[in-house]
């Protein structure tokens, strides 16, 4: 009988210490994820093409640029998006975001709503995607250094990795030191042209990296003459022990991990703006809202020898065409089309694009086919085509 009460008292202790062990293991495994709660205005969605939709799109290509950044930059987290969005009824533009990111970091303020779902859902973090904004501000966004909240214009998720600079910010990432008004700084890369920049500093185009003291071997894509992507390497240059943001982000996002799971309680406020949780799949499109992208109408006239190219966008940047191209097909099909314009596209309501194909000999029979892309390596898809008469 001893003998069994020892086997048994050694049995409960090894499967508490197993399942402790197992506690463990899993707690640590979703300290290594930071949640993010994006919420949008009413307004936005009425603005943005898709409503609720394009929402989700935007913030899932801001989420997959972040951990690319957060991956490559080996910070430890990984950034996870709250499969809910919250819709704030606020139906006017947000006219000064400073001032937005200070009333939303009140716990009992106007977006006290925001924070009581907040709470229910354990998110480390919040992101208000907002429409509207100071005109010389329109395409940014804003964080708390060390903090957890962001305000950020819907049209900063266009693949300028503005999203994952803004939320360095909330790990501690700071601007270079000498780059106080967004200019060139000692830490831009210069190729073909272009200036290229980390996620931390402003000025050029960022590549998926924050500032630390570090040297990488970079792969630049480009666009040959014909069209054709290209890729070639360079070393470039991340910062210096002066300007080295990434040991102190590691360290800030430990403690952002664990800021969903330790919210104290939230008070309601009947003044604070009304807010409900919206599952983007299956929300309807916003009455009024705005069709991201259709192309209206695509002709050519051999005598003029003019094509036209008119189209309806929504403001949003995001998740659209952004440039086109015009291929030349000729008749018997067999030829390698050839490309004989490209542009361009700007946001509009709509707008119209012409042009001249003088260079090129257009037969009757050929087709003409309109391509369009949205970001630099994604490959232009045919959206119209037309045979000549």
């Amino acid at each position: 009988m001893k003998k069994n009460f020892i086997f048994i008292a050694f049995l409960i202790f090894f499967l508490v210490i197993w399942q402790n062990a197992t506690f463990a293991q899993s707690k640590n495994k979703q300290t290594n994820e930071i949640t993010i709660l994006f919420a949008y205005t009413k307004k936005t969605a009425l603005e943005i093409g898709g409503g609720a939709k394009t929402i989700q799109e935007q913030a899932d290509y801001g989420i997959k640029q972040l951990n690319e950044c957060l991956t490559n930059s080996k910070i430890g987290y990984t950034a996870v998006a709250i499969p809910e969005l919250v819709e704030v009824d606020l139906s006017e533009n947000i006219k000064d975001e400073h001032a937005e990111l200070a009333e939303l970091r009140k716990v009992n303020g106007k977006y006290n709503r925001v924070h009581q779902i907040r709470r229910e859902k354990q998110a480390d973090i919040v992101c208000l995607i907002f429409a509207g904004g100071k005109q010389k501000d329109e395409m940014m966004g804003i964080a708390d250094l060390n903090g957890d909240m962001m305000v950020c214009h819907f049209g900063i998720f266009d693949g300028t990795y503005i999203f994952p600079h803004e939320f360095g910010h909330n790990l501690g990432a700071e601007h270079h030191p000498n780059d106080k008004n967004g200019g060139d700084n000692d830490y831009l890369i210069k190729f073909r042209g272009e200036l290229y920049r980390t996620v931390s500093n402003n000025g050029g185009v960022a590549i998926p990296y924050y500032a630390e003291d570090r040297t990488i071997e970079y792969e630049f894509k480009y666009q040959d003459k014909n069209a054709n992507w290209k890729k070639e390497k360079k070393m470039v240059k991340l910062g210096d022990k002066n300007y080295n943001s990434v040991p102190g982000m590691r360290i800030q996002a430990k403690k952002t991990a664990q800021l969903g799971e330790n919210l104290p309680p939230v008070k309601k406020n009947p003044n604070a703006y009304t807010a409900r949780l919206v599952n983007a799949s299956n929300e309807p499109m916003p009455e009024g809202a705005k069709d991201a992208f259709k192309v209206v109408d695509f002709t050519y006239n051999p005598k003029t020898k003019m094509y036209t190219f008119t189209y309806n966008a929504s403001l949003v940047y995001a998740n659209i065409p952004r440039d086109y191209q015009i291929y030349l097909v000729d008749k018997s099909g067999k030829t390698k089309p050839q490309i004989v314009a490209d542009g361009g596209i700007n946001q509009g309501f709509p707008d119209v694009l012409k042009g001249k194909l003088e260079s090129f000999p257009i037969k009757s029979g050929d087709k003409l086919q309109l391509r369009c892309c949205g970001s630099d390596n994604e490959k232009a898809k045919v959206v119209s085509e037309i045979t000549v008469k």
